[in-house]
C-alpha cells in the first residue's frame, strides 16, 4: 500500500505521530488498507467488516478515531486513563453520548456503561461509541497502545 498521498497531507507534527502509531499497528500485526488518499483503516483480519481503529485527513487535519467496542470492559479504562496526560483523557471525556436517553437520565439507560476519570462519571453508550483523537504529541501513541491492544482483542 503506498501512502505516500497520506502522509503527504499531513503536518510534520502529525506525519511522526502517525508514522510511529502505523509502526506500532504494524508490530501489533494489524492490517491496514489504504481508502482514496485520505482513510487508512486498521483491522486484524483484512475480510473483517468491522473497522476498530482508523486514521483519516478530514480539513486538513489527522484525526485517530478508536471505536470503543469492549464497552463491558471501559471500566477497567478508568484507572488507566487516569495516567494519561490531560490532553489524551480530553479525549476520553468527550466519548460520544447517548442520543437515545437524552434528556432522560442516563443511569436509566440499560445500554450506557459508566467510567470514572478523575472522580468524575462519565457514559459511554453501546452505540456510536468513540474516541476522537486530533491533538498528537512525540509519544502519544504508546499512551494509547494498551486501549488499542484491548479493542483489537475485541474485535476477534
Amino acid at each position: 500500500m503506498n501512502k505516500d498521498l497520506f502522509l503527504q497531507q499531513l503536518s510534520v507534527n502529525e506525519r511522526d505521530f502517525f508514522v510511529a502509531f502505523d509502526k506500532m499497528m504494524d508490530e501489533l500485526k494489524v492490517h491496514s488498507l489504504l481508502v482514496g488518499d485520505s482513510i487508512i483503516k486498521y483491522k486484524l483480519n483484512p475480510k473483517a467488516k468491522h473497522v476498530p481503529i482508523m486514521c483519516e485527513v478530514k480539513n486538513g487535519k489527522l484525526r485517530v478515531v478508536i471505536g470503543l467496542n469492549s464497552l463491558p470492559n471501559i471500566k477497567s479504562y478508568g484507572g488507566y486513563i487516569d495516567s494519561l496526560p490531560e490532553h489524551i483523557k480530553k479525549d476520553f471525556r468527550e466519548v460520544k453520548k447517548c442520543t437515545f436517553c437524552v434528556p432522560v437520565n442516563p443511569k436509566d439507560c440499560g445500554m450506557l456503561r459508566e467510567y470514572i476519570i478523575d472522580g468524575k462519571p462519565y457514559y459511554a453508550h453501546s452505540h456510536g461509541r468513540k474516541v476522537v483523537i486530533d491533538k498528537f504529541l512525540p509519544g502519544d501513541c504508546e499512551y494509547y497502545k494498551q486501549i488499542i491492544i484491548q479493542e483489537l482483542n475485541h474485535a476477534r
